[in-house]
């Protein structure tokens, strides 16, 4: 009796102490702090030492940079910062602020050094000593040796290239190109007379490119005397006039510079007879749609691809005029073939041929590598030697590779069981898992499948062997390759997997010998998100794309590790096992903050749901609480993430929804091609059903909210229902026949939506009219019981406004309570703060009103006149 009484107070006690944190407001938005990226997948920056890190934070609504000594934890905070960089050393760090003041930091004796009317700098390692300063009030260059405090000032620079191989510098100076010795400051000229622009250097460094007007293109190589002109638009024949300079590229192995010309016509222009200029003609074999093309009138231009060879008295010519798409430029410098992927046509639906072609860059040769129907091929790329072409045929499920040398194609049947997401329900996105890296000592390349990773060499006949030993589908966990060690594959012993757990939706890392078949082995795992770029092709949900951030030449890393209660925080870690917190960033301890857990529900026999609940921090089993449904497509794998609280830009705000009492609840949502509505039906209804049994639920006060895709399973499942007590709907379809025929935001047609991706019908609507029909909500007008407010924007470029307008009208007709919000200027998500604030105060009355009985608004109860529009909010 005293165990329980004691335990009992307990569970009072913290209950009291979290219902002493505030509900968070609106206003607390706009201050909250978080850890920012400081560039795509980069969270933080460290010296080369291991002893320093650059990272930035938002705090108080203001962007901080953060210089931080990892051994003490003493930072430097630093605003308005443009550039920031370690020298090579890991000794000093640079640091360029907004009001053009450029520091130099002394790490360990925190001297600095300031310089003034700085507008950019350049670092280069390979130069460790020097820094190259842009100073914009005399449009100069300032070349600083920092070690020896000597400066060189070189003006009129607009443009300047570091040679780091040759250690000089290529200056832009008022219609002359110079180059500059670093280690001799001999300075002289190699062209003179005219504006140029965009130099480029080769990988050895000895030749250097620039354009002159992007009309005509100089080359130099260092020990002539001047720059030669290697190619003139002006003066090359079969050229017409709307061509013009667009890229250049010297080859890998430096025999060839690449011209690229853009901005010809595929076919010539025969002038005519003109009546108007204001009819639009399209036709049914139009490769384009017009609409597309009036808003992109360079889709029928023509690429034209030009070879100067360097080795033979630097002939020119012409490879190739491409109206496919030219593949062949993942680096700096492409290797010796142009790749091109050419089809006849971009409909899905299409059987038209499609064509993989190669064309060496050095002799003009061309040759089909690969031809098929339709439009396939997905993830066409090199090996990084330029030996081999892999490609992943779509439509039959295969995987190619392509020897260049021998022109011999291996193909790897039946992949489509392991090597394709053959798990998504929507036909569209039943896509390659793809290639971590190439192994090029073995002519490999490592493979994902749904769970595990894969070797296959390209050019065996042997089957792909599976290199973690099926352990992440024994334990069903997918496993992948932590980005970053791409390059390095070859050379490591031992690569760093992080793992997903699609069960408990815990995240981790485990590291995999490399030199043998065997079971991954664990690091850690748990109820964390680390990093994780990709569930599935299929799934829109990117856990984290932050990678660990090696610590100098230790092997420590930093990493970046949130969870539903934590906002994001960096770590330290040796070993992958234990983490020591190196920022301190959390603002949600301030307020009522919520958790998160996996529900699970029988939708029907043998087949139960999975989706997450959230709760507020200080929630109370004897209380009965409203709840919504907010959904889009499959989130379970969100159960982890940390939610910035943030303004509503059509999607539920849940941070705020739950601190104010609210229960939150995202079901996963599977679709049946061709019937696709009976899964939204029958996995939201039974979700309901399952917590009107729960005793924390109030029954009567459930709601639901989604936006686009989510919008329109919103508006079709209150067609279906009258469980649910009140609706918004954002940015969603209401009739899929007229939808279908929809024109896009970018001139393109709608139709691959409803056939193969979010709709999921699978066929047109003239060959089966009752799938549209049954899936429109437009059509059971009459059998809605719910209220709706509908927020959609006429400047929505993927879902029209008129689908809204369409809604709204049928209820208007039907007697049945519905708002429409429409905001100006927006689009299918509001963006202007001001907007978003009016909705998000819109969304909070609507659902407070219906959900906790609290008085209706005048804007809900009376409206607001055109004429109040600006004047009266309605509040």
């Amino acid at each position: 009796m005293v165990k329980w009484m004691i335990i009992s107070c307990l569970i009072f006690l913290h209950i009291l102490v979290h219902a002493q944190k505030p509900e968070l407001k609106v206003e607390d938005f706009r201050h909250w702090d978080e850890l920012q990226d400081l560039s795509f997948g980069e969270s933080c920056l460290a010296s080369s030492n291991g002893r320093y890190i650059f990272y930035r934070e938002l705090l108080n609504g203001e962007e901080i940079l953060v210089l931080k000594r990892l051994s003490d934890l003493k930072e430097y905070k630093y605003v308005n910062v443009l550039q920031f960089k370690f020298s090579a050393n890991g000794e000093f760090a640079f640091i360029l602020k907004s009001d053009s003041i450029f520091n130099i930091i002394h790490l360990d004796s925190e001297k600095v050094k300031s310089f003034s009317y700085v507008h950019e700098f350049s670092y280069d390692d390979s130069m460790p000593e020097y820094l190259f300063l842009s100073i914009a009030e005399k449009h100069s260059l300032q070349i600083l040796d920092f070690t020896r405090d000597t400066s060189m000032f070189y003006p009129n620079v607009s443009e300047y290239r570091i040679n780091s191989k040759l250690k000089s510098i290529i200056l832009n100076c008022d219609s002359s190109i110079k180059l500059l010795s670093i280690t001799s400051h001999k300075l002289e000229t190699v062209a003179n007379g005219v504006r140029f622009s965009d130099i480029d250097i080769s990988r050895s460094g000895k030749w250097i490119t620039y354009y002159s007007e992007r009309r005509k293109v100089y080359l130099y190589r260092y020990g002539w005397n001047n720059a030669k002109m290697i190619f003139d638009l002006d003066s090359t024949t079969k050229i017409n006039q709307g061509y013009r300079c667009t890229n250049k590229w010297f080859t890998i192995n430096e025999e060839s510079v690449l011209i690229k010309l853009s901005g010809g016509v595929s076919k010539s222009i025969k002038s005519g007879a003109v009546l108007t200029h204001h009819v639009d003609i399209w036709t049914y074999h139009d490769k384009y749609y017009q609409s597309e093309q009036l808003l992109n009138p360079a889709l029928n231009d023509s690429d034209l691809f030009y070879s100067i060879n360097l080795s033979k008295d630097l002939t020119s010519k012409e490879l190739i005029s491409s109206n496919g798409v030219i593949l062949s430029f993942p680096n700096i410098y492409p290797g010796r073939f142009l790749l091109s992927y050419e089809s006849n046509t971009r409909d899905f639906w299409s059987h038209d041929s499609c064509y993989i072609r190669l064309t060496s860059i050095k002799t003009g040769e061309t040759f089909i590598v690969y031809s098929g129907i339709g439009d396939r091929v997905r993830q066409l790329e090199f090996s990084p030697d330029y030996r081999f072409l892999l490609w992943f045929d779509n439509r039959e499920k295969k995987i190619y590779s392509y020897e260049i040398k021998t022109r011999k194609i291996n193909v790897l049947e039946n992949a489509m069981s392991t090597f394709f997401d053959y798990t998504s329900d929507m036909e569209g996105r039943k896509l390659p898992f793809g290639v971590f890296c190439w192994l090029l000592k073995d002519d490999a390349v490592l493979l994902y499948d749904n769970f595990d990773i894969w070797k296959w060499k390209v050019n065996s006949l042997h089957p792909p062997v599976c290199v973690t030993n099926f352990y992440g589908r024994k334990h069903k966990m997918i496993l992948r390759a932590v980005s970053g060690q791409e390059m390095d594959a070859n050379k490591l012993d031992t690569l760093l997997l992080c793992a997903w757990d699609t069960v408990t939706k815990n995240n981790g890392f485990f590291k995999l010998p490399m030199s043998k078949v065997g079971d991954p082995k664990l690091c850690s795992i748990g109820p964390y998100v680390y990093h994780f770029p990709q569930i599935k092709p299929s799934l829109l949900t990117i856990p984290s794309i932050f990678r660990p951030i090696k610590v100098g030449n230790k092997k420590s890393f930093i990493v970046r590790r949130m969870d539903c209660t934590s906002s994001a925080n960096l770590y330290l870690t040796a070993d992958f096992v234990s983490f020591k917190r190196i920022t301190d960033i959390r603002p949600e301890d301030k307020y009522n903050w919520m958790t998160s857990r996996l529900v699970k529900w029988e939708i029907s026999k043998g087949d139960s749901g999975i989706g997450v609940l959230y709760q507020p921090e200080n929630f109370n089993p004897s209380r009965r609480y409203p709840v919504i449904f907010h959904y889009y497509e499959k989130r379970s794998d969100e159960l982890n993430f940390y939610r910035i609280p943030q303004l509503s830009n059509g999607v539920l705000d849940i941070p705020w929804f739950v601190s104010n009492g609210y229960l939150v609840f995202i079901p996963d949502i599977s679709y049946k091609t061709g019937e696709p509505e009976e899964g939204i039906k029958s996995t939201l209804i039974s979700a309901a059903m399952y917590f009107r049994r729960q005793s924390f639920v109030d029954s009567s006060r459930i709601g639901l909210q989604g936006h686009s895709f989510g919008g329109y399973e919103t508006n079709f499942i209150i067609t279906q229902t009258d469980v649910f007590k009140a609706a918004q709907s954002s940015a969603g379809t209401c009739d899929l026949i007229s939808a279908y025929g929809g024109i896009n935001g970018i001139g393109i047609s709608r139709q691959i939506l409803y056939e193969t991706n979010q709709g999921n019908l699978g066929i047109p609507p003239w060959r089966n009219f009752k799938a549209y029909y049954n899936a429109s909500p437009i059509f059971f007008i009459d059998s809605i019981r719910t209220p709706l407010l509908i927020m959609h924007n006429k400047g929505d470029a993927a879902v029209p406004f008129s689908q809204a307008t369409e809604f709204y009208s049928a209820f208007r007709r039907a007697g049945k309570p519905c708002w429409l919000l429409q905001y100006d200027g927006e689009g299918h998500t509001i963006a202007d703060v001001n907007n978003a604030l009016d909705f998000t105060y819109r969304l909070h009355q609507f659902f407070d009103h219906y959900l906790k009985g609290k008085e209706m608004p005048d804007w809900m109860r009376m409206g607001v006149t055109a004429k109040e529009k600006g004047i009266n909010s309605g509040f």
